[in-house]
């Protein structure tokens, strides 16, 4: 080759090379403009809506295990109940299956049956889990002796990143049927007082899954909240104290603040990664490729998630519960989330879950609450009452309450509204009517 050629090729390849390092500054530089534009959108929202980004992880200082939930999982997890950390596999890898493996179907199915019947009566659970409660019927106590004397389990918080693991929710919900499943068959023995016990069990077990920020332990409190309802319904019975406690008010409060907490855990993950110095050990393992483009996507991605988590609280706020439909809003949302945002479009689906649940428990409550009115005014006069003043007033407008005293001396009372039930595999659903039989007790 001549050295004119070899000149000219070498000038072609700089000017090649300038070319591409120019177009990848300038795509760099875009791709952070662009994420700091939806950074500062969601901070905007955020300082117009709920304060400082600091000031609000500050409502969640660092917690440590506390008495009761230690206590609770010594005497849990031996039967296989599955409190551990979900990402703690070498202890999980240790802990046999236990009993608990062997009737945690029977449970589940037993309760999904007898909560799904609206009617007033309760079958006796099936052997095998009428076996588990026999044979462990002293863990039981010793677990009701610990809610009841140092109240509701606090496990680990920590949103520094310190490595402290939350608890497998899974081992509380378990927890919560397992008492469910001992009301019920209590409840059927004519066993008020311990069935009323268990119940009181699970309301402390529920403000710890509560005390913590994250959606999915909301989600189990909704859930633990929704089959203890239908218990109190199978019960039979009116008890004062239970009358406050079936407001959604506290549950609708506490759902706003689970998807604030989303919206700034994305957040927060995008502005850790900002801030995760190029030079660490971490970071020298990281390709250039995600060292420059791979962390610009991933703070796209988290803010595209947070805004989709402001989103949803606009759209609740603006429709109100009764007439907010988590499927349409999905829809909305999801429109504006480029394709290949995978963690704003994994963030709004999984909403779905809690969104729908409350929407469900909002009535489900209601429905407790006008059936224990109803118990209360037979109660009065020894028989139901053929009419009872405001029973058909519903928190929904355009819906309502029909009850109706049966031919057999019984009670029907039931929803006018749509009330569409999502069912989701593991969720247990309530129906939107009681029927009290003539004689019921």
């Amino acid at each position: 080759m001549s050295p004119v050629f070899l000149k000219k090729l070498n000038r072609a390849l700089w000017l090649g090379l300038a070319i591409v390092l120019v177009a990848a500054t300038a795509a760099y530089g875009a791709m952070l403009l662009l994420v700091r534009s939806k950074e500062k959108q969601i901070e905007d929202r955020w300082a117009g809506s709920y304060g400082s980004m600091a000031g609000f992880a500050a409502r969640f200082p660092a917690k440590s295990k506390n008495v009761a939930a230690e206590q609770i999982e010594n005497l849990c997890v031996p039967l296989g109940l599955p409190f551990l950390s979900l990402s703690n596999k070498n202890d999980i890898q240790n802990i046999e299956p236990g009993d608990w493996s062997k009737v945690t179907g029977y449970f589940h199915k037993y309760l999904e049956k007898e909560l799904n019947d609206p009617a007033v009566c309760i079958s006796p659970p099936p052997e095998e889990a009428g076996a588990f409660l026999e044979s462990h019927g002293g863990v039981l106590s010793s677990v009701k002796a610990v809610l009841r004397n140092e109240g509701p389990p606090i496990w680990d918080v920590d949103l520094s990143g310190g490595g402290r693991r939350p608890p497998n929710h899974l081992g509380i919900l378990s927890l919560g049927e397992w008492l469910f499943v001992d009301a019920m068959a209590r409840f059927a023995n004519h066993d008020s007082a311990g069935g009323l016990g268990d119940l009181e069990a699970t309301w402390v077990l529920e403000k710890g899954l509560l005390s913590r920020p994250e959606l999915v332990f909301f989600g189990s409190a909704v859930a633990m909240a929704r089959e203890r309802a239908g218990v109190l319904r199978k019960s039979g019975l009116a008890p004062p104290e239970w009358q406050a406690r079936l407001d959604p008010a506290p549950y609708e409060k506490e759902f706003m603040s689970a998807l604030q907490f989303e919206a700034w855990k994305y957040w927060n993950a995008g502005q850790m990664t900002a801030m995760a110095p190029y030079a660490s050990r971490a970071a020298r393992r990281e390709g250039w490729l995600w060292k420059s483009f791979g962390r610009l996507w991933f703070r796209l991605s988290m803010a595209d998630a947070g805004i989709a988590c402001l989103d949803q609280i606009a759209i609740l706020e603006r429709q109100g519960w009764c007439n907010s439909s988590m499927a349409a809003g999905a829809d909305f949302i999801a429109r504006d989330l480029p394709e290949w945002s995978a963690s704003g479009h994994f963030g709004v689906t999984r909403m779905s879950i809690p969104w729908t649940s409350v929407t469900q428990l909002e009535l489900d409550l209601e429905l407790t609450q006008k059936l224990f009115i109803a118990r209360q005014a037979r109660s009065a006069s020894e028989r139901w009452p053929p009419a009872i003043p405001g029973i058909e007033k519903s928190r929904c407008p355009g819906t309502r309450w029909f009850y109706a005293v049966n031919q057999d001396g019984g009670m029907t009372l039931a929803y006018s509204g749509s009330a569409a039930r999502e069912k989701r595999d593991g969720r247990i659903d309530l129906p939107m009517m009681v029927i009290e039989r003539g004689g019921s007790q």
